[in-house]
């Protein structure tokens, strides 16, 4: 941005009173200077080199879109995000505007409050996009100067992204479980995703998740910091609110291309999925990437699908490419799996072959049909496996013996108000001890028909801690008082125990481990509980306590834990 501590802007309008009305506008926040035709124009901008252009189309002499090519094509100026604003409002005229390399268009007479609007995002923008210049600086450097650490590449990477959580819920009764497996062929690769959960605004009243899964080009070092450009490029612009899920990606391209990062021959494929909270509306853009899985009632569909929306040029390759959004709406029960091109891939070092989208359908059928209603963490692990042994690969989280790198993503739409519930109302402890047995009768008949065998003694003991915690703690024995059991099985097991108390602190519960508090009367119970379980979350000031079980599942990535807050680079904490 311009050096001054105000931004500049420049205003080109033949018209006098247009030119003095913009001032008068900008003045209290900018600098702003103005000119009276083209040629001026031309040059305050460049021996000034304002940080935004507002550009009339119509003046004598030199017009604005002359005015606008000649800028964009001088390095010095090429950068300097240009606005037209003219009368000139028919469909042709906007298209032009942009194909000389306008950032936006706004017509007259022009709103006042829209004029500020656009300067500051345009102005924000442009400063995220120089703040990323000087990182790319930093990056080429540090290449230049020494050998970059891969390790060090890859926790900055999961740093800007963060791995997927297991679950975001998306309102009441609805949560996204999501799995991710990834298994680079080499010590790292170009596969990378995230999942994000943004905030309500008045276009998205109960706000939307991002789903991002990118496939770098090649598998050298400079892939992951291709990698580390390309996320934080994304996540960057996320930020902007009313930029629609096409406009961020034609924007995400557009950047990445004028860093020069990209050579001739790289480029990276990519799908990028939004989901609406309250309309459960699935819009997606995938840059020649392969088409995702939708499985509804164990039928399988794939898309973007053949003339179908969505479907664009990977990422990387031209410059003013405009990316278009396919849609999809979602039903409770839904699952997606996603993938890079190094699952149908996998068979190609020992076979010779590729799987088709076809073939790869067929086999993700196969699978459907032959366990109806699985969840989708298992469908992608029996998918994964089911193509491994197919030909001869040994693939998992830490094993990759194929020639590419492998990801792939399961997200499921779970009713979370499916639930099995019974009331306890023990008079004392023996009462307690009887009701808990019964209790553990029910579930664990439950627990053999799911497969969840070998973690019963923790779920067990789970049960019984959080139970007696719910009627010591928090009904404080008072025999009046039931304690609510809940249970559901999804793609993991879900314990929910709810007293009738007044909650406590459960973000600063002591260690009972530590030295001063080996006599404490209480935390020991809740201590186990977090121990045996996968993740932990409390409700309604403490008084419910939610307990997820993940299946033990061969290549299991373990996501960010539902209670444990981690640092979020884009200002929000992740929980479940």
């Amino acid at each position: 941005m311009h050096e001054s501590i105000r931004p500049t802007i420049l205003v080109v309008d033949d018209s006098e009173f247009n030119r003095a009305l913009l001032h008068k506008l900008l003045s209290a926040d900018y600098n702003v200077l103005t000119a009276e035709d083209g040629g001026q124009g031309l040059a305050i901008a460049r021996n000034q080199l304002p940080d935004l252009i507002f550009l009339d189309i119509i003046m004598p002499g030199l017009d604005g879109f002359a005015i606008c090519q000649t800028l964009k094509t001088d390095n010095a100026t090429t950068d300097i995000p240009i606005i037209f604003i003219t009368s000139m409002d028919a469909p042709q005229d906007i298209q032009k505007g942009f194909a000389t390399g306008a950032v936006d268009y706004i017509t007259k007479p022009f709103n006042g409050a829209e004029v500020m609007a656009r300067t500051k995002t345009h102005l924000s923008l442009k400063a995220a996009g120089e703040d990323l210049k000087q990182q790319n600086a930093i990056l080429k450097k540090t290449i230049e100067e020494q050998e970059l650490n891969i390790a060090l590449a890859r926790n900055i990477l999961d740093f800007i992204s963060n791995y997927p959580a297991r679950y975001i819920r998306i309102g009441e009764g609805f949560a996204l479980c999501f799995h991710a497996f990834s298994s680079p062929c080499k010590t790292e690769g170009g596969d990378h995703l995230f999942a994000r959960k943004l905030m309500p605004n008045p276009n998205y009243p109960r706000g939307r998740t991002v789903i991002s899964l990118k496939d770098q080009s090649g598998h050298a070092v400079n892939c992951m910091l291709r990698s580390i450009i390309s996320d934080l490029t994304h996540n960057v612009l996320l930020n902007f609110q009313h930029l629609s899920l096409e406009k961020i990606v034609s924007t995400l391209n557009h950047t990445l291309c004028k860093t020069k990062l990209f050579k001739d021959d790289q480029f990276f494929t990519s799908i990028t999925a939004e989901i609406d909270h309250n309309t459960l509306l699935l819009n997606f853009v995938s840059c020649g990437h392969p088409p995702f899985f939708l499985i509804r009632q164990n039928v399988v569909t794939g898309y973007p699908q053949p003339g179908g929306g969505g479907n664009n040029l990977p990422m990387g390759i031209i410059d003013q490419a405009e990316f278009k959004a396919g849609q999809l709406q979602l039903m409770p029960g839904d699952k997606l799996i996603l993938y890079t091109d190094g699952l149908p891939e996998m068979p190609l070092r020992n076979e010779q072959q590729i799987l088709s989208y076809y073939e790869l359908k067929d086999v993700l059928t196969e699978l459907v049909h032959k366990t109806p209603l699985l969840p989708v963490a298992d469908l992608a692990e029996q998918l994964i496996s089911h193509i491994a042994n197919l030909c001869n690969e040994e693939v998992s989280a830490t094993h990759n013996t194929s020639n590419d790198d492998i990801t792939v993503l399961g997200v499921e739409l779970e009713n979370t108000n499916d639930v099995t519930e019974m009331e306890l109302l023990p008079d004392d402890f023996q009462d307690i001890d009887d009701l808990i047995s019964f209790a553990w009768t029910q579930i664990s008949q439950e627990l053999i028909r799911h497969d969840y065998e070998n973690s019963d003694y923790k779920i067990q003991t789970a049960l019984t801690e959080a139970i007696l915690n719910a009627w010591k703690h928090g009904n404080k024995r008072n025999c009046s008082l039931p304690i609510t059991v809940r249970w559901r099985f999804g793609n993991d097991f879900t314990l929910e125990i709810i007293d009738r108390g007044r909650g406590f602190n459960y973000r600063d519960l002591p260690n009972p481990t530590d030295l001063d508090h080996l006599l404490a009367e209480s935390g020991r119970g809740i201590f186990i509980i977090k121990k045996l379980s996968s993740y932990t979350k409390w409700k309604s000031s403490g008084s419910h306590l939610i307990i997820t079980f993940q299946k033990t599942r061969m290549n299991s990535h373990k996501p960010p834990s539902e209670t444990n807050e981690k640092f979020n680079l884009w200002g929000t904490m992740l929980k479940h």
